[in-house]
C-alpha cells in the first residue's frame, strides 16, 4: 500500500459527504464535510476487525491537541503489535483508565475529612441569608447542597415557609 505523505493529506479538501483515505497499513484518515480529519485504526483480535478513532485529530505539528502523521504512525504500530499478541488496546485502555479513577477515588478518600466520608454535608457555598439557609433552600425549600437540607436539617429547624401557622 502506498504510504500518504504530509502534502497528500494537507491537500485533502472536504467534500459533500464523508470520506476515507489509507495513510498506512491499518491507519486511515477520515475527512468529514465540516472538514475535521481524524485518525482510524483498524486492527483483527480473535478473528474479529475493530475499526477505532484515536483520540486526537489530524494536526501537522502535532499540537494544540493534535496529532501528526508520524505520531499516528507510531500509535498504530504500538496497537497493531498489540492486537497481534491477541490484546484489544480499547479494552487496555478502559482498564488503564478505570485504575486510574479508582486510584483517584482512593487519593481523595485517604485525604476527605471524616464528615464526608460518613455522608455529612458540607455548609452550602451560597449561603447569604441571616437565617443560615441558602437563597435556594429558603426559596424552593431545598437545594440538597446545604447542611440544613430536607435530609440533613434536625427536626425542630425548618425554613419559614415550610413553617405551619
Amino acid at each position: 500500500m502506498a504510504k500518504l505523505p504530509v502534502r497528500g493529506i494537507e491537500a485533502l479538501k472536504p467534500k459533500a459527504a464523508g470520506y476515507k483515505v489509507t495513510a498506512d497499513r491499518g491507519l486511515y484518515l477520515r475527512v468529514a464535510p465540516d472538514g475535521t480529519k481524524t485518525w482510524l485504526v483498524r486492527y483483527v483480535v480473535a478473528g474479529n476487525q475493530i475499526q477505532a478513532r484515536l483520540p486526537r485529530p489530524y494536526g501537522s505539528n502535532g499540537a494544540d491537541g493534535h496529532m501528526s502523521l508520524a505520531q499516528a504512525v507510531t500509535e498504530n504500530a504500538r496497537i497493531q503489535s498489540l492486537a497481534r499478541d491477541g490484546i484489544d488496546f480499547q479494552v487496555r485502555r478502559a482498564e488503564a483508565d478505570r485504575a486510574a479513577a479508582e486510584a483517584k477515588a482512593a487519593a481523595l478518600a485517604a485525604n476527605a475529612p471524616v464528615r464526608t466520608l460518613f455522608g455529612w454535608r458540607l455548609p452550602c457555598p451560597t449561603v447569604a441569608t441571616p437565617s443560615g439557609l441558602c437563597t435556594r433552600c429558603r426559596l424552593a425549600r431545598s437545594c440538597g447542597s446545604c447542611t440544613r437540607s430536607r435530609r440533613n436539617r434536625p427536626k425542630g429547624l425548618r425554613p419559614r415557609s415550610m413553617r405551619s401557622t
